[in-house]
This record gives structure tokens, sequence and C-alpha cells, in this order.
């Protein structure tokens, strides 16, 4: 018999945990960084569409999606660097 490929209750918990915790990070970015990565992790916009739809240059915004993500990365860390601490 093969075992259950389903996810446990646990990992569902640590999923459902761990994008409640990456949605407050996004949503607690300055409004420029959550706008583009809301179009691009999110609505899964092209570089091209968000660049043509706020009027930026597309090496302009790969560099701001890039700051967004490391900040988002960071604060990640840094909540559970804190968390394995409490």
């Amino acid at each position: 018999m093969n075992p259950d490929p389903s996810p446990s209750p646990y990992e569902q918990m640590v999923k459902s945990e761990n994008e409640q915790i990456i949605d407050n990070i996004i949503e607690d970015l300055p409004p420029l960084y959550r706008d583009v990565v809301q179009l691009r992790e999110i609505n899964g916009m092209s570089y091209e569409e968000i660049a043509l739809c706020n009027n930026v240059n597309i090496n302009t915004l790969r560099v701001t999606l890039s700051r967004a993500r490391q900040i988002i990365k960071e604060k990640y860390l840094i909540y559970f660097n804190e968390r394995g601490k409490a």
C-alpha cells in the first residue's frame, strides 16, 4: 500500500501560516513595492504588462521587484529567527 501523498494536517497548518505571514509582509511593503509584487506574483502579469500599466521602464521594474522580494525575504527570515527564540 502506498502512503497518502496529500499533506498532513500539520503540513497544511504550516503552509497556511506561512501564506498568512507572507501576505502580512506584502501588505506592509511601501505602496510601489506592494503593487508590483501583487501584479507579478499574485496576478501573474508579465513584466511587459506591468511596465506598460505603470508607465515604467522594464529594467526599472525588474530592479523594483527584486528589491521588494529581498525585503520580503529579510522580513520573513527575521520573523522566523525571532519566533525560534521565543
